[in-house]
């Protein structure tokens, strides 16, 4: 039943979605991926499509490479069901394989998460489970890598972000790097099969040199790439051009 109910609103979504930006002048999207899915069959749309990815706030996400790092860091909304999936596969299928190399590894998890589910989490050896924060950057510190096992969902995640910001080098599944331009091995490391993510991860705690060098092509990355100062300057000007052509009667 609750398949069922899925495909009926996605098929639902997608039509709202293709035809909403016909009530607007122009229309932003956080995702290359997302933009073709939706309007690839459809030049007008396209044009009035663009493309601004999430951006992260340097100003308070300071760079913190710790070289004696050793807990691994989750951060995400657990209510939902993609980042919660993530947070289980992480404690229950690839947190193991990385704690017979390094027993002395935990797995942080940050981030609202139900009681419930918390309670499901907690009793997992090697699990702790932080929650809600008010600081994420001091919630993080001392941490060795940032990951992001998503096995659901789409989109760019924040998580992957905030980790490359903080100076937490990367692994991902493929699906948590949707949208993203990093490259794989030089700013980020993608893994999809679980033994495989763990070895990465192993890796990462093994040679701290790596690591770093990661974790400084992902700062680097992120400054030029998603600032805010970095994606809201075009987006405005597309904005001040409209609003521009409006005024003067062209629209």
């Amino acid at each position: 039943m609750r398949a069922h109910i899925y495909a009926l609103e996605a098929t639902r979504l997608r039509n709202y979605e293709e035809s909403i930006v016909d009530y607007f002048d122009h229309s932003f999207l956080v995702s290359e991926i997302d933009r073709h899915y939706l309007f690839s069959n459809s030049k007008d749309k396209l044009k009035r499509v663009s493309v601004f990815s999430n951006g992260v706030a340097l100003d308070v996400m300071h760079y913190q490479f710790d070289p004696k790092g050793l807990d691994i860091i989750f951060i995400g909304n657990m209510f939902s069901l993609q980042n919660f999936d993530a947070a289980m596969y992480m404690s229950t299928e690839i947190l193991p394989l990385i704690r017979r190399i390094f027993p002395e590894v935990r797995l942080r998890l940050i981030g609202r998460i139900r009681a419930e589910h918390a309670a499901q989490l907690f009793v997992i050896d090697g699990v702790d489970v932080i929650g809600e924060v008010a600081d994420v950057s001091e919630a993080a510190r001392g941490g060795s890598v940032g990951v992001c096992p998503l096995r659901l969902g789409a989109g760019v995640q924040n998580k992957v972000l905030e980790y490359m910001a903080l100076g937490l080098p990367v692994v991902s599944t493929t699906i948590g790097v949707e949208g993203f331009q990093a490259r794989d091995g030089i700013e980020l490391i993608v893994a999809d099969d679980p033994e495989i993510f763990a070895n990465q991860v192993i890796r990462l705690l093994r040679d701290r040199t790596v690591a770093s060098a990661l974790a400084e092509n992902a700062r680097y990355y992120v400054e030029n790439n998603h600032s805010w100062s970095s994606i809201l300057s075009p987006m405005l000007n597309i904005i001040q051009s409209k609003l521009s052509l409006e005024k003067n009667g062209f629209v």
